[in-house]
């Protein structure tokens, strides 16, 4: 029990009216960040309802065929990514080459590639120069061997003066043929 000099009545009056004070300061706050939050929001939403609005407006016209600058701005405009679609067609037969590039990778063996270049001299050919390092001339002789026997018309030039060397060979080895 505490000693004060204030009377229990008045004590008892004081407390309650402690509570009823800190109960309206937050009541106060609450309305108060209610409000804030309502005014922030209310921009917002004048902002999203009248998009909205627009879009509906946009397509009723747009069923209803009043808008003739817009549809044909969207004909333009598809018309336009139809020229492109075509125009990058040609690459379409690009995925070619990654089915040659695929089988040299697959038969290369013991063979570390330094650098495939590989270029199109016409629509059915492939050119292709192989650089890298092999262990033994076998090795070598065993990968050239393996790329001649991909397509009978493959043609794989090596100059003699990289079979001078019997191991550590670096080479640069000329594909030409018909794509695989």
């Amino acid at each position: 029990m505490r000693h004060t000099l204030i009377p229990s009545q008045l004590k008892a009056s004081m407390h309650r009216e402690y509570h009823s004070r800190a109960l309206a300061v937050a009541m106060y706050a609450l309305a108060a960040s209610i409000f804030i939050g309502t005014v922030a929001l209310f921009p917002a939403f004048i902002r999203a309802w009248s998009a909205d609005r627009e879009q509906l407006d946009a397509i009723s016209a747009a069923q209803n065929g009043k808008d003739q600058s817009t549809l044909s701005a969207d004909q333009a405009e598809l018309s336009g990514d139809a020229k492109l679609l075509s125009a990058l067609s040609h690459f379409v037969g690009a995925s070619d080459l990654s089915g040659a590039v695929q089988s040299v990778v697959d038969i290369k063996g013991p063979i570390a590639l330094s650098s495939l270049s590989i270029g199109r001299p016409s629509a059915k050919d492939i050119s292709v120069v192989l650089t890298g390092v092999a262990p033994t001339r076998d090795d070598m002789l065993a990968f050239q061997s393996r790329l001649e026997r991909l397509s009978p018309d493959m043609s794989v030039d090596l100059p003699i003066n990289e079979l001078a060397k019997s191991s550590n060979i670096e080479f640069t080895m000329d594909v030409t043929g018909p794509l695989p």
